[in-house]
């Protein structure tokens, strides 16, 4: 009996030493259910923090003049390969025909993405997951395998209803030319109040504001630029930016981005 109650003793002991691991169930955002059951191989790790972040397009989507300016542009800027660029309010936007399908870049921060208009959708090819989604509602979709729907929600895609509209047929063929990532900068004003980046082979220079917690494209500032200055913009000093560019000359503006006179 001594020994039976010894044996007891220790099976008790390795039980609190070991304890059953408690799961812990944690609900899924958005309620709801998928209209199919998710794969085994949906993704459902995090993105990592160090990626692009994916754009908004909800300024793109609903400004129409920006809509006439593309639809008026695709039927006369047909060079394939050739970049060009267009104003319309403060959304500066690149357009390139590859010859086969109309590309549109739109910055998103320092970043630049590639986008599509396809199918009455803005798609956006997803290079980490390789995948295409496109935009609905204020965000980024993606037709699952099985026909599931995910949105992307806080760094991963989330199993969610479909939303009330969605393309129709296959997403768009082919994929996005490589982003051009900034090669330089950002340059920073005193005041922490205007940022200047330099991106892409022909050094282009992009003025924002930087006063809230993303930067706001404010103003080209053309390109062959070799490096960014700023002055005042502290102690009721006006803030001024000075531009050198490669060939030798120099540009000073405002914090607007309009020219000063030297």
């Amino acid at each position: 009996m001594a020994i039976l109650r010894a044996i007891l003793a220790m099976a008790l002991l390795a039980t609190a030493a070991y304890p059953e691991p408690k799961v812990k169930v944690v609900p899924r955002k958005g309620g709801g259910a998928p209209t199919a059951a998710p794969q085994q191989s949906a993704p459902q790790a995090a993105r990592p923090r160090v990626t692009l972040r994916p754009p908004a397009m909800g300024g793109v989507a609903q400004d129409q003049a920006l809509q006439r300016d593309i639809g008026q542009r695709q039927r006369v800027e047909l060079v394939p390969n050739q970049d060009y660029w267009s104003t319309v309010g403060r959304t500066r936007y690149r357009h390139r025909w590859d010859g086969h399908h109309h590309w549109y870049g739109f910055h998103h921060g320092h970043d630049l993405h590639w986008t599509r208009f396809h199918s009455g959708f803005w798609w956006w090819y997803d290079p980490f997951y390789a995948r295409w989604t496109w935009w609905h509602g204020g965000n980024w979709w993606w037709a699952g395998p099985a026909g599931a729907t995910y949105v992307y929600v806080d760094n991963r895609y989330e199993p969610a209803p479909p939303p009330n509209a969605m393309p129709e047929g296959p997403p768009p063929a082919g994929k996005p030319p490589e982003a051009e990532l900034p090669s330089e900068g950002p340059w920073k004003s005193p005041d922490g109040t205007r940022m200047v980046q330099i991106n892409g082979l022909d050094r282009e220079a992009f003025l924002y504001d930087a006063a809230g917690t993303s930067p706001q494209f404010l103003k080209y500032l053309g390109k062959d630029v070799e490096k960014v200055r700023f002055s005042g913009g502290r102690d009721k000093a006006p803030l001024r930016i000075l531009v050198d560019r490669k060939d030798g000359t120099f540009t000073l503006y405002d914090k607007e981005g309009s020219e000063v006179e030297k």
